[in-house]
């Protein structure tokens, strides 16, 4: 996005074009990143090609949402340590799963919603 009032639209558009490249997109995958245009055929690492995969396929459903309502103040955070724990692979799906669904659940109690 360039926002309306920038000065420097040409600039904004280049920065976005050069970082939606092939060639940006697929070092981003290959150092780790989670790109939103690379091609998983061109990512070296099996651990990130699968999260590549299943990105695009989220994607490809037009799965992908965003929740500005947490249930907690802290559970922005809680998420992203999980999700953190599930990339270095300290943690595995189900656990991370079940972590988040208890902090949810005890955001849910706490602000007396029943469900």
């Amino acid at each position: 996005m360039i926002p309306e009032n920038s000065k420097k639209k040409d600039l904004a558009a280049q920065f976005i074009d050069i970082t939606l490249s092939d060639e940006v997109q697929d070092l981003m995958g290959n150092s780790g990143g989670l790109p939103i245009a690379a091609d998983p055929d061109k990512i070296t690492d099996e651990k990130t090609k699968e999260l590549i995969t299943s990105f695009n396929g989220v994607l490809e459903k037009n799965a992908l949402g965003f929740y500005p309502d947490w249930p907690t103040s802290t559970f922005y955070d809680e998420l992203n340590s999980s999700l953190q724990e599930l990339v270095n692979g300290t943690s595995g799906v189900k656990d991370v799963l079940n972590q988040m669904k208890d902090n949810y659940d005890k955001g849910v109690e706490a602000a007396g919603v029943k469900s």
